[in-house]
């Protein structure tokens, strides 16, 4: 669901954490709100600090990586838990940051859209912790987001996701956006992912563009398109068509139980709901590693 009254409510989790992310969380939103520009209308969506009991909350850790829960939601506790070290993702705190208000606001990841495969080659035996053994199996592994989600493994954030069916087979307007997006900020660069390569040795590569066999570049600032599915998401267009809160089926993601959800999950349809990928961004890279992803 998207955010109801024009607010992603946050709250935080203590002192610390409010000390150590404030100006980050701030730097980051001015990413989607710049004066100058195409910019998220802030009458539409804005931040606004909260203490509702629903509001999401911001946890600072000292471990490296982020998680955080997609859109807005009544049944789960929301959360954007944020490492405050730099050696993951796009390697900049406020571009980090940016990317998980991109999942709080409701946006999935890019290359995890269901028409990717027109646009990426996922090189899964590429991914840290592959290990295609006889309980780790390459299918099991690079292809069953149930399995991945239950077993914690990080090809979570690139598995496919099927596109939201409503019941009437159409897919609604701005399930996803009309054309792949390799600019967004919620695309993650070529060797995100990989695990540390040895001094001098080219780093492995996940993500590669089918146009040029290229690695994905890093999206350190929100893309047009970004914006603009921002804006549709929350804007007055989203609002003639029903009420904000009941709009589940404006998001792409596993929502609905169709048959192709079923496939991609190979689970039980009766306990899909639990596992569905609500959270995002276990692991970005290998936080050992002082190696740009993408050198």
């Amino acid at each position: 669901m998207i955010w109801p009254n024009n607010k992603l409510r946050y709250k935080w989790k203590d002192d610390d954490s409010r000390k150590a992310l404030q100006k980050i969380l701030e730097d980051a939103w001015k990413l989607w709100t710049p004066d100058n520009g195409n910019a998220v209308n802030k009458d539409y969506i804005d931040l606004e600090e909260s203490t509702d009991p629903d509001a999401l909350v911001i946890t600072a850790t000292k471990d490296f990586g982020a998680r955080t829960t997609v859109g807005f939601r009544r049944d789960r506790i929301l959360y954007l838990i944020f490492g405050t070290g730099t050696k993951y993702g796009f390697l900049d705190a406020t571009a980090n940051m940016a990317h998980e208000i991109g999942h709080a606001l409701g946006l999935y990841h890019e290359h995890q859209r269901s028409d990717r495969d027109a646009h990426v080659l996922f090189n899964c035996k590429n991914l840290k912790g592959y290990l295609p053994d006889k309980d780790n199996d390459v299918d099991g592994f690079c292809t069953n987001l149930g399995n991945a989600r239950l077993n914690n493994w990080p090809s979570v954030d690139f598995i496919k996701l099927p596109l939201y069916i409503p019941n009437d087979l159409t897919p609604p307007k701005n399930c996803q956006s009309s054309q792949y997006d390799e600019d967004s900020i919620m695309h993650y660069s070529g060797g995100m992912g990989a695990p540390p390569s040895l001094p001098g040795v080219h780093r492995k590569t996940v993500l590669t563009s089918t146009r040029d066999n290229k690695p994905f570049k890093k999206n350190p600032v929100p893309s047009s398109a970004d914006i603009a599915r921002i804006n549709e998401l929350y804007g007055p267009a989203l609002e003639e068509r029903g009420d904000k809160e009941d709009n589940v089926k404006k998001f792409c993601g596993p929502s609905a139980k169709t048959k192709e959800t079923y496939d991609i999950w190979d689970m039980n349809p009766y306990i899909l709901e639990e596992y569905e990928p609500w959270e995002t961004d276990l692991e970005w890279q290998d936080p050992s590693s002082d190696w740009d992803p993408d050198e």
